[in-house]
């Protein structure tokens, strides 16, 4: 009889933990559940509100289609090809750069730090850029891009034989002539094909003279 009533507390004893255990793992489960619910509004709330930030940033301000917004307010002096063959390059250029293509970009980018450049991009634009011609903005080509590159290529060499041909004397020594020597190697190399110098140099000199596009308004290209 003892051990009769010895077995019923026992079983006792594990229904009331049982059942305190399917409690615990009831709350437990409603409480993760009004976690994760919280958390989905929170996330909910914070989409809200930067879909109001956004809205607020551009009210107000208009899309204008990049060569329309150029035409309408940049009037350059001349046309970018006609401003790179003018515009001076001095010895100290022919050292810029570790090749032609970093060389051609910072020379540009110089050249250009006026007002109304007639090449222009912007920080929006990844890398495109627009030139100006024949009193019109337009988007510059892969062959213009060439042409462009070809054109700074043959002014520089010719920069650098007129340093040579008004310093014979220093053609003479090992170290002048060595220098002489780098700088055409650097300006003619052809490891790299035109294709990659080019797209190379294009990028580099977006990165210079990339600006942020004027207050009050979203520039877009053709495509947009």
């Amino acid at each position: 009889m003892k051990a009769y009533h010895e077995h019923c507390r026992l079983c006792g004893a594990i229904g009331r933990s049982s059942q305190s255990s399917s409690q615990s793992s009831s709350q437990s489960s409603s409480q993760s559940s009004s976690q994760y619910s919280l958390l989905l509004k929170c996330i909910e709330r914070i989409s809200s509100l930067e879909r109001e930030v956004a809205a607020l940033k551009t009210k107000g301000v208009r899309r204008v289609n990049v060569l329309v917004w150029l035409d309408n307010n940049i009037k350059p002096k001349s046309s970018y090809i006609d401003h790179f063959r003018s515009h001076p390059v001095s010895d100290q250029w022919l050292d810029i750069g570790r090749d032609a293509s970093t060389m051609f970009a910072e020379w540009c980018a110089d050249s250009l730090s006026t007002s109304d450049p007639p090449l222009r991009t912007f920080s929006s634009m990844k890398h495109t850029l627009f030139r100006y011609d024949s009193g019109k903005w337009k988007q510059l080509t892969s062959n213009e891009s060439v042409l462009l590159m070809r054109v700074l290529q043959r002014r520089f060499l010719q920069e650098l034989q007129m340093w040579a041909t008004q310093n014979p004397s220093l053609m003479q020594c090992d170290r002048s002539n060595a220098r002489y020597f780098e700088r055409l190697r650097r300006l003619t190399n052809r490891k790299t094909s035109e294709e990659v110098a080019v797209r190379n140099f294009c990028i580099a000199l977006s990165k210079h003279i990339a600006t942020k596009s004027p207050p009050g308004v979203i520039l877009k290209s053709s495509t947009d």
